[in-house]
């Protein structure tokens, strides 16, 4: 790993500043919460808050928890490599919620779609270190670029819309960390040099501009190092790629900043400029759609699953479908399952099936430590309603299949689950001459769809 020394680590007599956040649990149904900030006065430069509010169903707000929140002091009057004139912090806050889902076919942002951020993230992966792993979690999470939010036009103009971004956790020589890349369209020039900002800018023969800040935050004595990297680039585009030490998977909160950053400064600059991210970069030919974002919902959590894993199961589904002779077509394999959105227990997929004009949407998940459920008997006031069947397989595997007929199609939901505590949902919403309910059976019944206990 490049251990070039981080510049904000190495300052730690470097006056700070420190303050007391109040962090409130809300509570909320929105289906995207999306937030934008910059420090206000007198908060100091280069501030991000922590990543998310506490969440709680409860009705009654909890008290606040006092977090003390240190940053490096913004030193002015000032120099800044790069810069002529440097002009003093003057920033403000802004928060806003949107409600609602986002698509890739936005028509206010023409130049996207999802082969454009499929494209995109290819290249984005191509473009880091060799020795650097993804960690393995869903697509959205796997530095695949998003939807660009639609958000009101007012917001839009002041900078806080108009992008679309990619994330990922990443580990290199053992250290994780996390890696975020967000690309706009715009053929705005850089804004003046500010005191806090920045540390350096960079300014090559094209014309492009390179605004570079190292800097770092402490929560309750816990220092996070952060590298921010934002290029403005010929072609109405602006690429920002920012780093920092963090894993959010670590529950331990004195484990959870690593203390080295997963891209040097040289590192992140050749990803803020690869010419593939640009916004007016050809897609290439053979570019796919984004895999469909699915989920999986349970109360308890499973046991983890592993890449290693998942590759299994996605080569026991595609012999599953080549042995059982399915006629239909797929719009990709069936052996594409992904972990499910924000999950590491869960794993699911969704495929367009098609025969001729027939079509259908078909639906398959796969998680463990799940119960067997109890057979219910006919005098049970809470059996299943008349269009499902309950039945135990010989190995005691308990198998549910749920039918919904409606005009000209039928939605069919067959569950399996295994004494191992392995369950499969296939669901079918589509016509019975593409997939019977006896298919959707065979392939939840495979018995190579195991998951380790």
């Amino acid at each position: 790993m490049d251990n070039e020394q981080h510049p904000a680590r190495a300052d730690a007599e470097k006056t700070t500043q420190r303050w007391t956040l109040g962090l409130f649990c809300l509570s909320f149904t929105a289906l995207i919460v999306a937030t934008a900030g910059l420090a206000m006065e007198p908060t100091p430069a280069n501030v991000s808050l922590p990543s998310q509010p506490t969440v709680t169903a409860s009705t009654q707000p909890p008290m606040p928890k006092s977090v003390l929140v240190v940053t490096p002091s913004v030193v002015f009057p000032t120099s800044i490599p790069g810069c002529e004139t440097v002009q003093p912090s003057s920033r403000h806050f802004v928060t806003f919620a949107t409600v609602g889902q986002t698509s890739y076919d936005n028509p206010r942002f023409p130049w996207f779609s999802g082969r454009k951020a499929v494209a995109m993230s290819e290249a984005a992966r191509r473009a880091l270190p060799a020795d650097l792993e993804i960690q393995f979690a869903s697509p959205n999470q796997s530095l695949l670029f998003q939807p660009i939010d639609n958000l009101p036009e007012n917001i839009e103009k002041q900078g806080f819309s108009g992008w679309t971004d990619a994330t990922a956790a990443v580990t290199r020589d053992g250290a994780p960390g996390s890696i975020r890349v967000e690309v706009r369209q715009s053929s705005a020039p850089p804004p003046p040099c500010t005191a806090g900002s920045i540390d350096r800018r960079i300014t090559q023969p094209d014309g492009t501009v390179i605004d570079v800040d190292d800097s770092w935050i402490e929560y309750d004595g816990r220092r996070a190092l952060r590298r921010y990297v934002h290029a403005y680039l010929p072609g109405e585009t602006q690429v920002s790629v920012s780093v920092d030490d963090e894993t959010g998977r670590e529950p331990d909160a004195a484990k959870r900043y690593s203390g080295h950053l997963p891209l040097s400064v040289d590192e992140a600059i050749r990803l803020a400029t690869d010419p593939a991210l640009r916004v007016h970069a050809p897609i290439p030919s053979e570019t796919s759609e984004p895999p469909s974002s699915c989920s999986s919902f349970r109360e308890d959590p499973g046991p983890d699953i592993d890449r290693t894993t998942a590759a299994r199961l996605n080569d026991a589904l595609n012999d599953v479908w080549s042995r059982e002779g399915l006629k239909p077509a797929l719009d990709r394999p069936l052996g594409s399952l992904q972990l499910a959105d924000y999950s590491r227990d869960a794993l699911c997929e969704k495929l367009t099936v098609s025969s001729g004009p027939a079509t259908g949407q078909l639906t398959l998940s796969i998680s463990g430590g799940h119960k067997l459920p109890k057979l219910p008997s006919d005098y049970d006031p809470d059996r299943p309603a008349p269009n499902v069947e309950i039945s135990t397989l010989a190995d005691g595997s308990v198998l549910q299949t749920t039918a919904l007929v409606g005009r000209g199609t039928a939605s069919r939901l067959v569950t399996l689950t295994r004494t191992s505590g392995t369950q499969v949902h296939v669901e079918f919403d589509g016509p019975e001459t593409l997939l019977s309910t006896a298919d959707l059976q065979r392939i939840a019944s495979a018995p190579s769809l195991e998951l380790p206990r």
